[in-house]
C-alpha cells in the first residue's frame, strides 16, 4: 500500500465518520453519550491505523523501534489532547451555524488559530525529544510523515463542515 492510500484510508475512517457525528448530533439532538462514544470508537481506529502507517513507512531497525514507539505513544497522548480542543471547536461551531453572529464567527476563527499555534508548538518541542534519542534523519522522517497525514485529514474534515457566507 503506497503512502497515499494508506492516508487515504484514514481518512475515511476519520473525517467520514467525526465530522457527520459532531454536526448529526447537533441536527439531530442525539445524545451526547452517543456521540461521545462514536467519537471514542473513532479515535481508537484512527490510533491504529495511524501506527500501521507510521510503522510502514518509517521502516525502523528493532534497535530504533525500541527508542522510537515509546516516544510516539507519548507524543500521540499529547496530540491527543489537542485533538479534543479540536473537536470542541466543531461542536462549538456546528451549535452556532446557523445563527453564527460576526462576533462569534471571530471568536471561533480565533480559537481555530491559537490551536494551530499549540499543535506546532507541540510538534516543534516533540522533534527536540526524539532528536535527543534518535538521528535528525529520522526524526525528521517522522514528522514530515505526521504532518502529512495530519494535512490530509485536515482538507477532508475541512471540506466536510459546511462554510461560513
Amino acid at each position: 500500500m503506497t503512502l497515499r492510500a494508506a492516508a487515504f484510508s484514514l481518512v475515511v475512517s476519520s473525517a467520514l465518520v467525526l465530522v457527520p457525528a459532531v454536526l448529526g448530533a447537533q441536527a439531530k439532538n442525539t445524545s451526547d453519550t452517543s456521540v461521545e462514544n462514536q467519537i471514542e470508537l473513532l479515535r481508537t481506529d484512527v490510533r491504529s491505523e495511524r501506527q500501521q502507517i507510521v510503522s510502514k513507512h518509517m521502516a525502523l531497525s528493532d534497535s530504533q523501534a525500541a527508542v522510537f514507539w515509546p516516544l510516539y505513544r507519548q507524543y500521540e497522548t499529547e496530540k491527543g489532547k489537542l485533538m479534543d480542543q479540536r473537536i470542541a471547536l466543531i461542536r462549538d461551531y456546528a451549535k452556532v451555524y446557523d445563527s453564527m453572529t460576526d462576533d462569534r464567527a471571530r471568536q471561533l476563527a480565533n480559537r481555530a488559530f491559537d490551536l494551530e499555534a499549540q499543535q506546532v508548538t507541540l510538534a516543534r518541542t516533540w522533534y527536540g525529544n526524539f532528536l535527543k534519542k534518535m538521528p535528525a534523519k529520522t526524526a525528521t522522517k517522522f514528522f514530515q510523515l505526521d504532518r502529512f497525514l495530519d494535512h490530509v485529514i485536515d482538507v477532508k474534515i475541512g471540506g466536510s463542515l459546511p462554510a461560513v457566507y
